[in-house]
């Protein structure tokens, strides 16, 4: 059994700590009214030469109330409605979502404040018009400084957005059924949840007695123990495996209680993992902490129990999967790749990298493997040595051409024979293809596919996302101008944001070429790597990883 706690909290509870809404928005449905006959907690704006007006209430998603902004007359800028910004945490992936409907195209940005009083803007999505109410949904990680976010969802065009059901949070709905614990049931009891233990003690159940927030509570009392344990407990819910989640509950007791989680396995039996013991409280207290149900898991259950004479009250339960923004991986990752087949990257850097048993993809010109027809570049061995050594072999085609301006048939000659070419030396397997020039199209990308690759790299610049595009990986280029300090940036960068940053090479020498690095910044480069505890991943894993 696998246990994953990545925190333990406790603090005085009141109602402003209730768990049950993962939603960080004030008033995310505008059905609250605020002064100036404004939507409380909100405000509305623009910037720029438009003509905008606002308009609060008008008919929301469900029948409830919604906001709408109109431009006429625009020039420039943008117009919406805008929500206070609220505290998140910092590199924990949030949900955005809401509704919306406009006969204009309309776009959603996330404000960020960071900790040094800077604001900037990241575009989360651009919208088509609807005349129906339609969801949008995204996902954003804020960086390692960010204090607040807002969303603005907006229009920078003539026409109208109406919005409603803003919604901001880290974390999934609320699995736990009547968390509250305010809905009874015919015979007196909170409806879904149920009473008892094992053991010899003498256990009692009291409900409803007075909450955390003065709502309903449970309670229970041993008043002779010798062994076992007396609780409350909700009805076990379906949950999904691997997939992290947060529980919180508010508790109060004269002795220590204990959190244990219920898991029931797929073959249906049950296994028990101790999350936390707790000391007495006499205020009500807020407990939070995380778990991973293991890959065979199908439902879980929650007790807090005691397990000796004394008391134990609790509420306001929370039981929700902790989200993880798709488009990021779960850390980022570093890989090191090489173009073309330069004689001298092959004896400068990967003794380098074997020293370090860094492992990395090279791409061969095939045309150029021919003895004596291209010094400067590797031969067949060299390719074998690199690929026997652990080193991922991929292709770049015949003779280094601009694919989108070959004949079909031409591109394809490129593109396969170039595979074929690396398989009939003994390189095995080639799996993967670098665009000359970064070079590709459509076509390309499905000859690509066609000749049995499995994911190419391009020359856009940038960092790849988990949900990007294989066959047109990014990269970042290396060259006479790079600093380490440069390549710390990117790494960091790519660690914070849950990305995959690919350093590409050509040349690494002496020359003072465009495109070549020194040996010494090299040496450099994989230093710091392996002090950073980075290790590079070849591409097969990064595309592996994109899959997951």
């Amino acid at each position: 059994m696998t246990i994953v706690v990545i925190l333990v909290s406790f603090h005085t509870a009141s109602r402003a700590d209730a768990a049950t809404d993962p939603n960080l928005v004030p008033n995310p449905s505008f059905e609250t009214a605020g002064g100036n006959g404004l939507p409380a907690n909100w405000g509305k704006g623009g910037y720029g030469t438009n003509d905008r007006a606002f308009t609060y209430p008008v008919s929301g998603y469900g029948g409830g109330k919604a906001a709408r902004v109109e431009v006429k007359n625009y020039t420039s800028g943008d117009a919406k409605w805008y929500f206070a910004p609220v505290s998140v945490t910092p590199l924990q992936a949030l949900l955005i979502t809401d509704e919306y409907r406009s006969d204009a195209t309309s776009y959603v940005t996330v404000q960020i404040v960071h900790t040094d009083g800077r604001i900037t803007y990241a575009d989360l999505g651009k919208l088509d018009p609807s005349s129906t109410w339609t969801k949008f949904t995204g996902y954003y990680t804020p960086p390692a400084d960010t204090v607040k976010v807002s969303v603005f969802h907006v229009i920078k065009s003539t026409g109208f957005l109406e919005t409603d059901d803003f919604f901001v949070g880290t974390t999934g709905p609320n699995l736990v059924p009547n968390p509250t614990l305010s809905t009874k049931t015919d015979a007196g009891l909170p409806a879904n949840w149920q009473k008892g233990g094992y053991g010899a003690n003498d256990r009692s159940f009291t409900y409803p007695v007075t909450g955390y927030d003065d709502g309903s509570a449970v309670r229970v009392d041993i008043g002779s123990y010798s062994s076992g344990d007396a609780k409350w407990y909700f009805a076990s819910v379906p949950v999904k495996p691997l997939q992290p989640l947060k529980f919180e509950d508010h508790y109060r007791s004269d002795r220590e209680s204990y959190v244990t989680i219920q898991v029931t396995h797929d073959d249906g039996s049950n296994t028990y993992v101790d999350l936390a013991k707790l000391a007495p409280a006499s205020s009500w207290t807020s407990y939070t902490g995380y778990y991973t149900p293991p890959a065979d898991a199908s439902s879980l259950t929650v007790f807090h129990l005691i397990k000796g004479v004394g008391f134990l009250e609790t509420d306001g339960y929370f039981l929700a999967q902790v989200l993880s923004d798709p488009n990021r991986f779960d850390r980022g990752y570093v890989s090191l790749m090489f173009d073309d087949g330069v004689e001298t990257t092959y004896k400068n850097a990967f003794p380098i990298l074997d020293a370090a048993n860094f492992k990395v993809d090279t791409f061969i010109i095939t045309d150029r493997l021919k003895d004596g027809t291209y010094p400067g570049y590797v031969k067949a061995a060299d390719v074998i040595a690199m690929q026997n050594a652990g080193h991922e072999i991929g292709a770049h085609t015949r003779s280094h051409p601009d694919l989108t301006t070959l004949s079909p048939a031409d591109a394809k000659a490129e593109i396969e024979g170039s595979r074929n070419d690396l398989l009939a030396i003994g390189a095995k397997p080639v799996n993967f293809f670098a665009y000359p020039y970064g070079a590709y199209n459509t076509p390309v990308i499905d000859d690509v596919k066609a000749a049995g690759f499995l994911g190419a790299r391009s020359s856009d610049g940038g960092y790849n996302l988990k949900t990007g595009n294989q066959f047109a990986l990014r990269r970042i280029s290396m060259d006479r101008t790079t600093t380490l300090a440069d390549v710390k940036q990117y790494v960091e960068t790519a660690k914070e944001d849950k990305t995959w940053v690919i350093f590409l090479f050509h040349d690494v020498d002496d020359s003072g070429s465009e495109y070549a690095v020194s040996p010494a910044l090299f040496k450099e480069i994989v230093d710091y790597l392996q002090s950073a505890g980075v290790t590079p991943i070849t591409m097969s894993k990064g595309i592996s990883l994109m899959n997951q």
